[in-house]
């Protein structure tokens, strides 16, 4: 944190953003940043990979035939690798709801300076750097930073446009865009 004065919400290069930490904020903000991660790190992919290493480990130890397992091992597999993933988002969500910020407003401005956060739980202001790097969305901007992302949804702008607030953050930070999902 850099200081806790307020960015200049009135200059005309600002952006800002206003939201409600909710369930369906939250629900996107986790969408979001599994769809972000390289295929590797999505849920359905780490949870194949590991009831594949499941298998292999008890086919190796019990000297199992790989036909006596396969039936039983992808009636397994096709079960537990959605809900080990929807099971993981929900622990994620629920952990959100949990915070003291749960049900209350965030007004988000970002310009040339840096970005400012305004909330229940926090109030401050921020350079730039912060930030690792930004991914553009169709429907708004993920702001990454090691341990915390910021979702940015266009609905929730208040002041600027999505196509101000893209030119705004790629002049900052390397910007990756994910046109479809």
């Amino acid at each position: 944190m850099v200081s806790n004065e307020a960015n200049n919400s009135d200059n005309e290069e600002s952006v800002i953003y206003k939201w409600r930490y909710d369930t369906s904020y939250y629900k996107t903000v986790v969408d979001r940043h599994y769809e972000q991660l390289p295929i590797i790190f999505r849920l359905p992919v780490r949870f194949g990979f590991a009831w594949l290493v499941c298998v292999a480990v008890y086919i190796s130890t019990t000297g199992a035939p790989l036909v006596n397992v396969d039936g039983w091992a992808t009636l397994i597999g096709v079960i537990m690798i959605p809900l080990l993933s929807v099971l993981t988002k929900r622990g994620i969500l629920l952990r959100f709801r949990l915070r003291k910020s749960f049900g209350s407003d965030a007004l988000f401005t970002m310009n040339e300076s840096g970005v400012s956060i305004r909330g229940i739980s926090l109030n401050a202001t921020y350079p730039w750097s912060i930030y690792s790097r930004g991914v553009r969305f169709p429907d708004g901007i993920l702001l990454l930073r090691r341990g915390a992302i910021r979702w940015l949804p266009d609905t929730a702008l208040q002041k600027g446009t999505a196509v101000k607030a893209t030119q705004l953050v790629r002049s900052h930070l390397k910007v990756r865009l994910i046109e479809e999902r």
